[in-house]
């Protein structure tokens, strides 16, 4: 969806700190530099009710 807006978007495959499995996030290019997006690790986040933290890791493969 956000490629229909014109709004270049990479997708990634991995694993991450904060989920236990290989699993998929994506970078979207956004006033001038890349952000991650990974609502996998937003729905547990919600769910916790704590306070966010942007300090997610991931390792592309």
């Amino acid at each position: 969806m956000i490629r229909s807006v014109c709004i270049p978007v990479k997708l990634n495959m991995g694993r991450s700190t904060y989920v236990d499995t290989y699993h998929a996030w994506i970078k979207v290019y956004l006033d001038r530099q890349w952000s991650t997006i990974d609502t996998t690790v937003d729905a547990a986040w919600k769910k916790s009710k704590t306070k966010y933290k942007n300090n997610q890791r991931f390792i592309e493969i």
